[in-house]
């Protein structure tokens, strides 16, 4: 990925999110980042209206 926005440490290995550096992500790229967030957890019938399938 990008390592000088995104990062991990010790306290959040496992978990299903990596934190960022928020001064350091292009508005694309986080733009991005939260749609894709949302269509996941989003249910079908919802994502199907925003116009693009959730993740299986």
């Amino acid at each position: 990925m990008a390592p000088d926005i995104y990062f991990q440490t010790d306290h959040y290995v496992g978990w299903p999110h990596l934190p960022l550096r928020a001064a350091l992500i292009g508005d694309e790229e986080l733009r991005l980042r939260l749609i894709g967030a949302w269509l996941f957890q989003a249910p079908k019938k919802l994502a199907n209206r925003f116009g693009r399938q959730p993740r299986s």
